[in-house]
């Protein structure tokens, strides 16, 4: 899953919409890719959502992680079809946007949900989640649940070379108070060539002592910051799974902690194989969305611009302080 932080946090705006009057109203939903945890949920609560109000809904999908071929056809097809909205979940969002653009110009409504396109005013609104709000709540987590924790002893897992990972990165940092200081920033977009250098991954893998383990491959002594009490923490599903088999690997114990993983991280909270991570409700996201296209069917109205989705942090051990519920709950929103 790819996100980043929102620029603002603000109500989306939606009227109430009988189903009446959004007969022969088309909305697009168009997702990463089928099988991906967070995208299964959105493609629910837009199914549900579509069907409550009475609006016909099309999904499409990418075939792989960053198809955006795949997309762009998605796109074409939907304004070849006459629909008001489209949902989208952009896998490349740099390179879809002159034909989101057409769609625009033809009079539909975009919406992009988890990550903003490039640029941001290229969606008339995006839904997404705050991912250094998400990281700064498990860092006031792990910092409740083991006093030792500093840099000397937290092990960090990045999903990609992405916003959404510095974000929840650096939001975990500030919320654990860990004795962390970047000397070089890396929370920036490294599609764009002026950041490519300060997102190397020299710069990730070694600022004041804190290790970040990234896509790369890089080669780090994870095993002696086994000592005191290590602190595992991933940003998304793809890190999570490389922590977890990390850690069993080297027969390691220690907190485990996953920014958002979707259900099946909520899993390993209640297998044990997680001490923490939060739930996002990707359904309710895509309802908003399916909301929002009603209305503009309706009135012409447009939501706000930017949307931070909600999130609940998911532990079997509560800390004071940080609002939680325990994994049995959790699960039955899964």
């Amino acid at each position: 899953m790819k996100i980043v932080q929102l620029l603002a946090m603000c109500l989306l705006t939606v009227g109430f919409v009988t189903p009446a009057a959004t007969q022969d109203v088309l909305a697009c939903l168009i997702t990463s890719i089928d099988n991906d945890p967070f995208a299964i949920k959105v493609k629910e609560g837009a199914t549900a959502k579509a069907k409550e109000l009475g609006l016909g809904l099309r999904s499409y999908a990418g075939k792989i992680g960053g198809d955006s071929e795949s997309q762009i056809a998605a796109i074409e097809s939907c304004i070849a079809d006459g629909a008001k909205g489209i949902l989208l979940m952009p896998s490349n969002p740099s390179v879809i946007v002159s034909t989101m653009k057409k769609a625009r110009d033809a009079g539909i409504l975009v919406v992009a949900l988890d990550d903003v396109l490039e640029p941001v005013d290229a969606a008339d609104a995006t839904i997404g989640i705050d991912a250094f709000k998400i990281g700064r709540s498990l860092g006031m987590w792990a910092k409740g649940a083991e006093s030792n924790i500093s840099s000397k002893n937290v092990i960090m897992f990045e999903d990609a070379n992405d916003d959404f990972a510095y974000s929840a990165m650096y939001g975990f940092i500030e919320g654990s108070g860990i004795d962390q200081v970047p000397s070089v920033s890396c929370s920036c977009d490294c599609k764009k060539d002026e950041c490519r250098k300060r997102c190397t991954p020299e710069c990730k893998k070694t600022t004041s002592g804190l290790i970040i383990f990234g896509e790369f491959g890089q080669t780090i002594d994870i095993p002696q910051r086994l000592t005191p009490s290590p602190i595992w923490f991933a940003t998304g599903p793809e890190a999570m799974r490389r922590a977890i088999d990390t850690r069993n690997g080297l027969g390691a114990s220690g907190i485990t902690i996953s920014g958002y993983g979707g259900c099946p991280s909520v899993g390993e909270v209640r297998n044990g194989g997680l001490s923490a991570t939060v739930l996002v409700f990707a359904d309710q996201m895509a309802m908003d969305g399916i909301d929002a296209i009603a209305t503009f069917a309706q009135t012409g109205e447009t939501p706000a611009k930017y949307t931070s989705s909600d999130y609940i942090l998911v532990t079997d051990r509560p800390q004071p302080g940080v609002e939680s519920i325990d994994s049995k709950t959790a699960m039955s929103r899964c």
